[in-house]
Formats: structure tokens, sequence, C-alpha cells
């Protein structure tokens, strides 16, 4: 019976130091009405946003991922229309002009994901 119950607690114990080694995030977060920021040392994690746009604005996206991925979407909230959907491994800089107004939400999906990314708000002159 002892050596049972030694069993179960040496089980738990290597259950519960397992879940733990797991880092969800790492690093930090700037997020404001004209830019979504993300440096992250490890990030196993989804991160959201929302940008207000107007027709013409654009969102600059740089970024630098050094190790795993940075799985990427940017929805218009109302219509659901993807304007951009990518998985981004390196460096990466690109613009997205928006073509309707509304509220667009940024969806960051890392997984073992390290580096940079960064999404800048551009209004239309």
């Amino acid at each position: 019976m002892y050596f049972k119950q030694r069993k179960h607690l040496i089980f738990v114990t290597l259950l519960f130091l397992l879940n733990g080694c797991v880092v969800e995030f790492n690093g930090s977060r700037t997020s404001n009405e004209n830019q979504f920021i993300l440096d992250v040392k490890m990030m196993n994690q989804e991160e959201k946003h929302e940008l207000f746009l107007k027709d013409g604005d654009m969102i600059e996206v740089n970024s630098d991922v050094s190790k795993g991925e940075m799985q990427v979407s940017i929805v218009h909230d109302e219509t659901n229309e993807s304007i951009y959907e990518g998985n981004l491994k390196g460096g990466f800089k690109f613009i997205i002009t928006v073509h309707s107004d509304g509220k667009y939400i940024i969806n960051v999906n890392g997984k073992n994901a390290v580096g940079y990314i960064e999404f800048k708000k551009i209004e239309k002159k």
C-alpha cells in the first residue's frame, strides 16, 4: 500500500512539473490606438488587439521572428473579411491597405516564438 501511494505521489508531482515547463509569454506587449507591438523571448499563446481604421488607411507590419513561428490574421470585425493571413518566420516588412471603415482584429498566435512583430497604423493623407 505504501508503495502504491508513493508511486501515485511521484506521478502527480511529475505531471505538475511537466505542465509548468511551458512558458506561455515572456516579453513585452505595447498596444494603443495606433500600434500593436510584441517583443518576445518566448511566446506560446494568442494575443489580440483592435485597431479602428478608415478606408485608405494602411497597416505597416515589421517582424523579425528568429525562432518558432507567429501565425497572424487581420480580420474586419463587422464583415469577418480577412485582409491578411500568414505564418511569419524570419524578417518581413510589408504594408496592408484597408478598403473599409471599421474595427480590425489583429490576432497573433505564437508557437515557440522568439522575436519581434509590430503593426503600425498609417492614416490616409
